[in-house]
């Protein structure tokens, strides 16, 4: 079989760089398709993937282990001298964010079709916990592809919804279906869209994790493989890590509360102490951090802005995000005119069990009496039980589907008038459309200009690179092309830096000054490093460009040992092919579709293969395949 054309190789370039997807929908229950799950189509494609393909990633793990976050000890060691703390904080949702499933606390099993993909998916109990399902059929009901996954831990306290994680290939993946606890119903996970092709693929970091998982311990090479040492927030993720302060007790020292080697909230100043809960409860549409900075790294005390900076599009009305507690509350009058409210004055860490918290309670504290109001009490009785935050702080629907939370900026919303019995009152503005900005919603002012500017520049690349900058910025995309160069010039240069300058130079064409920003990267950074991974897409991509097939292999094969992406695998099967290397270029397209059922130009370039070899039922199943899934795309 003569090797696949170069200009095949450069036709599916851009596959490789379809690894981001940043998207919510509405999604929809449906009946289960005609088709039976078992016995649905003869032989499959599925069934006769080589065995090769399973064993790829975990063999490279260097077995060398790191904890995140350092000097952690968890939180039983805290039990020992603080058991009523420890008892009480396990009875909130922090203590509750990631656990590994529990049969019992499962939601019934269930079928669910999502609207937009029509696809089927199935829940079932196992009895090491869930198994999830997710059924592909052709218009003429014949099964295309099946996908499931063994499910280990469940995310989310349970109030809102239950998200499941469970592992492939060595790497941590969350499943497309999630349980929403207030529709009382499965849906797809919050980020999934009905139409994405790839809905098993998505590959949890330790990042992903850290508003959930209380430790972590990453592989020191490929950080992307971890084991999840402490499930749920614990004790340290707001009084920092233990060690020192547990050896310091056990000592036989006096020692005064400046020397106790651990962080008490309630002492320290109120920005610091938000630092904390900003961890998490800070999230704009895309952040940009310091330099070599990791989000296990932050220790409570600190100021969380000394390190990260989350930007939000300013474009007038925008959606009400499910994170964005800290930013809406920052908003309020209520936080602005004094110094004491914060985000622990209505979320006690340490409630106590048996007495609820009134919130009314907490707001006559400040403002005088109920009598203030000029809302007449009868009213408030019968339309919120008389609770303040039912009227100040209402309930409404979120970004994500089937989520409703509390709008955290403290005011007289539109909703307020109306459980008032008031009509809303006509607004005197008249709004104006404007240019959508990017703004820095955490604070910046204690930063160096140069940070300032680097980290909005990075923000503006990031969220570029990931579809989500509007096409009216195009032109302000344009400038920010260019100030990242001047600062770089100026002297800035660190990793972050130069693999985002690396892929804007290979955007523009200039190759060479794409390659050596890239090299410079995969030459002085960690493997595995955000950073590393990103050059080593670019040197992948440059080495197509010049047809160095030898360059794209090499590049294409680390990446596949560097994180789990379909592309990869595809394009390493290009390259395998064009080196006329028949055997690993299937186990590379095989790879592909293990990881994306759906990758038609993968079942299309196997189908050829098996012809070419002479194995027709191999070719046959990968070319019905291939044209039922055109056929889906074209409905």
């Amino acid at each position: 079989m003569s090797p696949v054309t170069r200009h095949c190789l450069m036709h599916w370039l851009w596959l490789s760089m379809a690894v981001a997807f940043i998207a919510s929908s509405s999604v929809g229950c449906g009946q289960r398709p005609a088709v039976e799950r078992e016995g649905a189509s003869t032989s499959n494609w599925q069934d006769l993937l080589s065995s090769q393909a399973t064993t790829l990633h975990d063999s490279e793990a260097s077995n060398e282990w790191v904890t995140r976050p350092t000097d952690t000890i968890g939180s039983d060691a805290c039990m020992e001298c603080h058991p009523k703390q420890a008892d009480a904080f396990k009875q909130t949702t922090h203590a509750q964010s990631m656990r590994r499933i529990q049969r019992e606390e499962l939601p019934l099993g269930g079928d669910f079709v999502d609207s937009e993909s029509r696809r089927f998916y199935e829940a079932e109990m196992t009895d090491d916990g869930m198994q999830h399902r997710e059924s592909i059929f052709g218009a003429d009901g014949e099964l295309i592809a099946r996908n499931s996954i063994d499910l280990v831990y469940e995310i989310g306290s349970g109030a809102h919804a239950h998200t499941y994680l469970g592992k492939r290939d060595g790497y941590w993946i969350e499943s497309p279906l999630t349980w929403y606890e207030q529709a009382n119903q499965w849906g797809l996970s919050p980020g999934f869209d009905g139409e994405d092709s790839a809905m098993f693929d998505r590959a949890i970091t330790t990042t992903c994790v850290f508003c959930h998982a209380g430790e972590v311990q990453a592989d020191k090479v490929q950080s992307s493989q971890f084991s999840i040492t402490h499930a749920s927030i614990g004790c340290e993720r707001c009084h920092g890590s233990g060690a020192q302060h547990v050896a310091d007790q056990r000592s036989d020292q006096n020692l005064s509360l400046s020397e106790l080697n651990i962080v008490h909230p309630g002492k320290i100043a109120r920005e610091n102490r938000e630092a904390i809960c900003s961890q998490c409860h800070l999230q704009g549409i895309v952040s940009s951090s310091s330099s070599d900075f990791d989000r296990w790294d932050f220790q409570p005390g600190e100021l969380l802005s000394e390190h990260v900076t989350e930007f939000q599009l300013d474009e007038g009305e925008e959606s009400f995000r499910i994170v964005g507690h800290t930013e809406q509350l920052h908003q309020s009058e209520c936080y602005l005119q004094t110094e004491v409210l914060s985000c622990v004055t209505c979320h006690h860490p340490h409630p106590v069990s048996d007495q609820a918290v009134v919130y009314r309670d907490l707001c006559i504290g400040c403002h005088a009496s109920s009598s203030s109001c000029d809302v007449p009490l009868s009213v408030r009785i019968e339309t919120q039980q008389d609770q303040c935050q039912t009227c100040h702080m209402p309930k409404r629907p979120t970004d994500v589907t089937h989520a409703a939370l509390h709008d955290h900026r403290i005011a007289v919303h539109d909703e307020s008038y109306l459980l008032a019995e008031l009509s809303i009152p006509e607004s005197d503005s008249v709004p104006k459309s404007k240019k959508p900005r990017l703004v820095a919603i955490s604070a910046t002012d204690h930063l160096t200009k140069t940070e300032r500017d680097r980290r909005r520049l990075l923000a503006f690349h990031s969220l570029a690179s990931s579809g989500g900058l509007p096409g009216s910025m195009k032109d302000d995309f344009k400038i920010a092309q260019r100030e990242l160069v001047e600062l770089f010039k100026s002297g800035v240069n660190d990793a972050s830096v130069r693999t985002t300058l690396a892929n804007s130079y290979f955007a523009a064409g200039s190759w060479a000054t794409a390659e050596r920003l890239a090299r410079s990267v995969v030459e002085t950074e960690v493997a595995g490093s955000h950073a590393s991974i990103g050059a080593m897409d670019v040197l992948a991509r440059v080495a197509l460009k010049r047809q160095d097939n030898e360059a794209a292999r090499s590049s294409y094969q680390e990446l596949t040992e560097m994180r789990r992406v379909s592309g990869d695998h595809f394009m390493l099967g290009v390259c395998e092919l064009n080196a006329n290397r028949i055997e690993p270029a299937i186990v590379a397209f095989e790879q592909a579709l293990r990881i994306d059922s759906t990758l038609i130009v993968a079942h299309e370039y196997l189908a050829q293969i098996f012809q070419a070899e002479n194995r027709m039922d191999r070719s046959r199943l990968h070319q019905q395949a291939a044209r039922r899934l055109r056929g889906l795309s074209q409905n």
